[in-house]
């Protein structure tokens, strides 16, 4: 075994020295990997090296120099003081430029624009041509001032107090029966003629003018509406449906109502129009109050409109105007807001004349001056309150006047309510009021006159004689309950909703349905009711589809005309038949 590793040893010697002799190296041999118990083997990657990135050159360094901390300090703070104060000054001249321009728009007057949104809406050169046709009719109209109609001398009568009265109520002094007959006639024969959206959103006030949550006032003319005419003239598309087997005759030409004309325009800026009148001294002027704390006016003779009043010189806390209302000369006009201010202005004089006095410290929803008696007036308001004032005498100023003096100086009479009083309104007579509260009860209240001899109660609370037209007054105790105005058949028929406009019963002042009033209904129609309570007519209409929360009566005109404005910005019109 010995000799055999010997003679092995001595090959691999004799080997090696012949390869030496040849000078050939042998290839070195690689130590097996760890995982060389797998027959695979691992092929290199084909994927090549990326470039290293080139090596950018900076800049050469400044030489460094000696500074002093302190004053790189000051330097320093002192550019950055100067950048903050750039952009501060920038930023209040950007807020400045910015007021200006929303002073501008809300306050300024306006050219007349007529605005697109609403199908059917015309433009404005039609819009200007309707307001010179208003001003023309009204220029013709006045010439001859149609009022409501009065008793004959022989049917007038002495009252209790000496004093003359009318027979039938037509002053409201004495009289506990009202005719119900005659309207309910009348009513009768009133049908629905046409349902027509003229203004983009809910609509919060009306005259047929119409003033919706945008700020926006439409006008329909709807003088024809609901007049049959073809379908080709009232820009429908015709039924072209014929009988196959009546080829040769022709084609019968198909009717359809007609809408009349309808504009709209921005009356305020982005704020609510909560009420819309005629002067009644000037009725080719229609006057607005918006929740912008302003009231305007757009005159049909010219082209734009102006400022009459603005709140934000009384009120910085944004006092809304819900509600204005004339005296009977229309010479001065009172507004109140939801702060509980009540403003006087008379259009006679500059608008910075105007005075504003608190008459409560809550919301005032309404006002109404009596057209009997031009120093009394009525307002409703949020504190659950129904409240009569003499007028006369707010005469000191607001800043000198606590709310307690004037309501000791002014009240004459106030009524509470269970719920809050959305508003109260004076008839054409001045002798009833009608009233609206938030529980679902219409309630009117009458005025009788009384003298000095018959308040023999040092408790009797004042009340006006509107023969004298003077005011008495004495301690402010509650009137006597008005009474309410929803039957008991009818208690659970909700006049007020959560999604509509705010309902406020409207009297009717045209003389062919006398002591009567409208009010719309959750049941998406119109009431009409008698001063006494009795219903008259539930008017109504498949096409109407939504509550017509705001309603409005044709004063003046020989036939019956009422509306109905919704909360989609659509108007319902309601004619008696001839």
């Amino acid at each position: 075994m010995a000799s055999l590793f010997a003679v092995r040893k001595a090959e691999q010697q004799k080997n090696a020295a012949a390869l030496k002799a040849l000078d050939f190296t042998p290839p070195a041999v690689s130590k097996p990997s760890s995982t060389a118990s797998t027959a695979t083997t691992k092929t290199k990657s084909t994927v090549p090296k990326k470039r290293p990135a080139p090596k950018r050159e900076l800049p050469p360094r400044e030489p460094t120099r000696a500074r002093s901390t302190r004053m790189a300090a000051a330097t320093g703070q002192q550019r950055t003081d100067e950048e903050i104060q750039a952009i501060a000054e920038a930023n209040v001249k950007e807020e400045e430029e910015e007021k200006e321009r929303l002073r501008i728009a809300k306050h300024g007057s306006r050219a007349l624009e007529a605005l697109t949104g609403v199908t059917g809406s015309l433009e404005t050169q039609q819009l200007q041509e309707e307001f010179e046709r208003l001003a023309n009719y009204v220029a013709d109209t006045t010439k001859q001032p149609v009022s409501p109609a009065k008793p004959s001398p022989s049917k007038t009568r002495r009252g209790a107090s000496g004093s003359p009265q009318k027979a039938g109520g037509a002053t409201g002094l004495g009289s506990a029966n009202v005719d119900t007959k005659a309207p309910q006639k009348i009513v009768k024969s009133v049908k629905h003629r046409a349902t027509v959206k003229i203004i983009p959103d809910r609509i919060y006030s009306m005259l047929v003018f119409a003033g919706d949550k945008k700020g926006h006032i439409g006008l329909w003319d709807a003088t024809n509406a609901g007049t049959l005419i073809s379908a080709a003239t009232n820009g429908s598309i015709r039924d072209a449906a014929k009988n196959d087997n009546e080829d040769e005759e022709e084609e019968e030409e198909v009717l359809t109502p007609d809408r009349g004309h309808h504009y709209h325009w921005q009356g305020h800026l982005q704020n609510t129009v909560s009420q819309l009148k005629l002067a009644p001294n000037d009725p080719h002027k229609l006057y607005s109050s918006s929740y912008d704390c302003t009231l305007r006016c757009r005159d049909f003779t010219k082209d734009v409109d102006y400022e009459i009043m603005d709140l934000d010189r009384f009120d910085e806390s944004e006092a809304l105007v819900h509600s204005f209302d004339f005296t009977p000369s229309g010479r001065v006009l009172y507004a109140v807001d939801n702060n509980g201010g009540m403003v006087r202005r008379d259009l006679r004089q500059k608008m910075e004349k105007a005075e504003r006095w608190y008459i409560d410290r809550a919301k005032v929803g309404c006002i109404s001056i009596n057209p009997a008696n031009e120093n009394m007036a009525v307002t409703a308001h949020l504190k659950k309150e129904m409240k009569l004032w003499d007028l006369r005498k707010f005469t000191t100023s607001a800043q000198e006047t606590s709310l307690e003096d004037q309501m000791d100086e002014a009240l004459l009479a106030s009524y509470s309510y269970r719920n809050a009083c959305s508003s109260a309104y004076f008839d054409w007579t001045g002798t009833k009021i009608l009233s609206t509260c938030y529980d679902d009860y219409l309630r009117s209240k009458s005025i009788p006159t009384m003298s000095p001899t018959r308040m023999h109660s040092p408790d009797s609370k004042g009340v006006p004689d509107l023969q004298s037209g003077t005011l008495i007054r004495g301690r402010p105790n509650p009137w006597s309950r008005p009474s309410n105005l929803r039957p008991r058949s009818d208690m659970t028929v909700k006049v007020f909703g959560r999604y509509v406009s705010v309902f406020r019963a409207q009297w009717i002042h045209s003389p062919l349905i006398p002591s009567s009033f409208t009010i719309g209904n959750m049941k998406r129609y119109l009431d009409v009711y008698s001063a006494d309570g009795t219903n008259i007519a539930h008017l109504a209409d498949e096409m109407i589809t939504a509550v017509p929360a705001v309603t409005a009566a044709h004063p003046t005109l020989g036939q019956a005309r009422l509306y109905g404005g919704s909360a989609s910005g659509k108007i319902s019109f309601f004619k008696q038949v001839e």
